[in-house]
């Protein structure tokens, strides 16, 4: 789930969010997992260290990893036996599993025991999975190829190994089962094992208990995660319940304490989602501010125009919508302004008759007074100039204008003389 909001100066950020499953119906937990900025780029470990959201908390999960550079499929061996409904161990059957066993006359009672085999089957060799099922590997003739267990036998899997092979031919041996602790002693992996032949870094991902498969996988199941809160809904209805214990649905993304100056608090609203069962994938998202758009924060914007009011406030409008007041224009006022003295154009300058100013300024309507934007004033023309070239440019064109009306009698003249 990503979030965008903006700092103070209106720049852009994407902090990111992953959800996981846990091993609780109905539960999820939600973890900060990185801020970018405008461009893609990361904040740093520095910063995000500094954020705070949910809290540093142990959680169920279940996670798998596949072999990574190895044959994919891992061997599993070992060695099963049989307990009839007594429970009492048949005897005979203590067999290897998932090897080639080559018959001999004393199998045939646990053949007949275990899987009802008669003698005479014929069968010179065969095979035991890991679940207890007897595959007929010769003769091919043998009609029955695959035999279960008889209901009275109850196959028992003891000393399981795992083989995983990487592709440098290395190969590891695990115990399936557990739960195991990396690092934690036989028949734990090593946490070396585990990057190599699974990509699992334990300490990156803070893993603190596995699970090994019989298919050669593994399962994370118990780890640390940083800047992470449960996300929690009814299983019955999809309702939602809690984030991070919070039944109102909010959860604050401390950005704050990362830098005060450039980052505010936000707080993050989850009551409104809801869990559906949308055939095993789910779709979160965000939005910024509330349901009308309040408190969404707003982009860095360009100043696009001016405006003056008749108080003299300046007003500049930006290209996000937002609008802010730069200022305001005031008025030098005088004891006498009749007393001013006029020194050119537009121009005034204080005179002992018209009192001093006093560097401050009043704002214009304390006198009834009031500024019009747009409009050209008639102290800021001097009519006499600008008659005298309204004047010179109406004789220029009416000089223009005469020489094209010769220059036309010319070319119709020229043109008579050659008729």
């Amino acid at each position: 789930m990503n979030f965008e909001f903006y700092d103070n100066a209106g720049y852009l950020y994407t902090a990111r969010f992953s959800v996981h499953a846990t091993n609780t119906n109905g539960r999820y937990y939600i973890a900060l997992d990185d801020i970018r900025d405008s461009t893609g780029a990361s904040v740093g470990a520095d910063i995000l260290g500094r954020t705070s959201f949910g809290s540093t908390m142990e959680v169920d999960t279940s996670i798998n990893y596949m072999p990574v550079n190895g044959s994919g499929a891992a061997t599993l061996t070992g060695q099963i036996e049989f307990q009839d409904a007594a429970g009492a161990t048949i005897a005979g059957s203590n067999k290897n599993f998932n090897e080639d066993i080559t018959w001999t006359n004393a199998d045939d009672a646990f053949l007949q025991a275990v899987y009802g085999i008669q003698p005479g089957h014929g069968i010179t060799k065969y095979k035991i999975d890991a679940e207890g099922g007897l595959s007929v590997l010769e003769p091919t003739s043998v009609k029955t190829t695959f035999y279960a267990p008889l209901a009275t036998a109850t196959p028992v899997t003891s000393n399981k190994k795992l083989t995983v092979t990487h592709a440098d031919q290395t190969s590891i041996t695990l115990t399936p089962g557990g739960p195991y602790v990396p690092d934690g002693g036989a028949p734990a992996p090593t946490a070396a094992d585990l990057a190599k032949y699974y990509g699992l870094n334990v300490t990156d991902e803070k893993v603190k208990e596995i699970m090994i498969n019989d298919n050669g996988s593994i399962t994370v199941t118990k780890k640390d995660v940083d800047r992470a809160a449960y996300l929690e809904f009814d299983p019955g209805t999809g309702k939602f319940i809690s984030v991070g214990g919070s039944g109102e649905g909010l959860i604050t993304l401390g950005l704050a304490g990362a830098n005060g100056t450039t980052f505010k608090d936000i707080t993050l609203n989850f009551s409104t989602c809801s869990n559906v069962n949308n055939n095993g994938s789910s779709t979160i998202s965000s939005a910024k501010g509330n349901s009308d758009g309040l408190g969404s924060g707003r982009a860095q914007g360009e100043m696009i125009s001016l405006s003056v009011a008749q108080d003299g406030i300046i007003t500049a409008a930006y290209d996000n919508g937002m609008s802010r007041c730069l200022g305001q224009i005031a008025t030098a006022a005088f004891a006498n302004p009749s007393g001013l003295e006029k020194v050119g154009d537009n121009l005034y300058q204080a005179t002992k008759n018209s009192g001093d100013f006093d560097g401050t300024g009043v704002d214009i309507t304390e006198g009834g007074g009031k500024m019009q934007s747009g409009v050209l004033e008639m102290s800021n023309v001097d009519l006499s100039q600008e008659f005298t070239e309204m004047i010179t440019t109406q004789r220029g064109f009416q000089a223009n204008s005469r020489i094209i009306t010769v220059s036309d009698t010319m070319l119709e003249e020229l043109t008579n003389l050659k008729r």
